[in-house]
């Protein structure tokens, strides 16, 4: 009887060994298809805007992550047009910085192979966070106290304040910028995922060429190529590291992004521009 129960444990036992097996196996094989399946509903979740990524490789072995023919998607108030289409996403990372929830990449290889700007029916760009309309400059601002020069407010009880528009230094009308826009990016990178951002070391970029995509009117819709190969930007610790960047961008776009803020917002300026960027990762 102890003899039969032994052998009996025995089986069971190899049994759930060899089961561990196949299904280690199992999962080292197809691991990535599951982490590709949430990657993209990660994205739906986060942006209201569905992804689909050929492949996505994470190594077991090494720092690395390779994403493959990412595409993604405007919203439904969009029509659902391309926005974003990734051949290659290719990240190399400092492990031992990610234990300490910081992320530290030491190479970070982007290949953008077409932007599409788009105007939807309601005159709207996607560029701008949920298509959300402009902010105009702020109305003047009641102030009592008298600008320099200026003659001296009434003294006397019920006289009218003066007027004086809050402008900034030199007298530049305020910029006109995307509603939503964080002043802080990285800030809001951390108290969103709970890892602070240390920095790339060597940035690496490629852009194809950007589209504008008139659906109210398609008379309207361009393209133009940008053809920036392989450029490098070493060091980038905060989107002020990617000025230059994004100037170089726009001479080689010849003022594209520009054209299409200023013609869709008269009055908006450059300012626009590096904020719809910053806004959507540029």
């Amino acid at each position: 009887m102890i003899k039969f129960l032994f052998k009996w444990l025995f089986r069971v036992v190899l049994g759930a060994v060899i089961l561990a097996v196949v299904a280690t196996v199992i999962l080292l094989l197809t691991y990535n298809s599951i982490l590709r399946t949430i990657m993209e509903h990660n994205i739906r979740e986060q942006t209201g805007m569905d992804a689909e990524i050929g492949r996505l490789d994470v190594s077991l072995t090494e720092p690395t992550i390779e994403i493959r023919d990412m595409q993604i998607y405007n919203p439904a108030n969009f029509a659902g047009t391309p926005f974003l289409n990734f051949p290659e996403i290719h990240i190399e990372y400092d492990l031992s910085a990610l234990m300490r929830r910081q992320l530290h990449f030491t190479l970070v290889r982007v290949k953008l192979a077409e932007l599409d700007i788009v105007k939807n029916q309601n005159d709207e760009l996607n560029i701008f966070p949920a298509g959300a309309p402009m902010q105009t400059a702020p109305p003047p601002v009641i102030s009592s106290s008298p600008r320099p020069g200026a003659a001296p407010a009434p003294s006397h009880p019920g006289a009218a304040p003066t007027l004086s528009p809050t402008l900034p230094q030199g007298g530049i009308t305020p910029s006109i910028r995307p509603s939503g826009v964080n002043a802080s990016p990285a800030a809001n990178f951390q108290e969103q995922t709970g890892y602070d951002f240390t920095g790339i070391d060597k940035l690496n970029l490629s852009f194809g060429k950007e589209k504008y995509i008139d659906l109210k009117n398609p008379s309207n819709n361009r393209e133009q190529v940008v053809g920036l190969d392989n450029w490098i930007v070493p060091h980038v610790r905060s989107m002020n590291d990617l000025a230059g960047t994004i100037v170089f961008i726009d001479l080689r776009s010849n003022h594209f992004f520009d054209d299409i803020v200023v013609k869709n917002y008269p009055g908006g300026n450059a300012d626009m521009v590096r904020d719809a960027l910053q806004s959507i990762g540029l």
